[in-house]
């Protein structure tokens, strides 16, 4: 996750970890949930998330509130 500036605020590039969440359950922000739900496992996606669906009950540092976030995301695997 990135500004448009480029200055990276927060990356899971392998070989860390991916970040697991289930669809619908609010782990993740509204704007990666609607990027991730037609994906297909194996495919990436860049996307430009806009203010209105990145808000959030708190925010990490050097993050804003009022900023579009720039994401890639790889779906590596699908739990059901």
């Amino acid at each position: 996750m990135s500004y448009s500036t480029g200055k990276v605020l927060f990356s899971l590039q392998r070989p860390a970890s991916p970040l697991r969440f289930t669809l619908g359950a609010n782990q993740v922000i509204t704007g990666v949930e609607e990027l991730v739900s037609d994906m297909r496992k194996g495919e990436i996606r860049n996307a430009i998330v806009p203010p209105h669906l990145s808000k959030r009950k708190s925010y990490p540092v050097g993050v804003s509130a009022d900023s579009s976030l720039y994401y890639k995301i790889e779906l590596v695997e699908i739990f059901e």
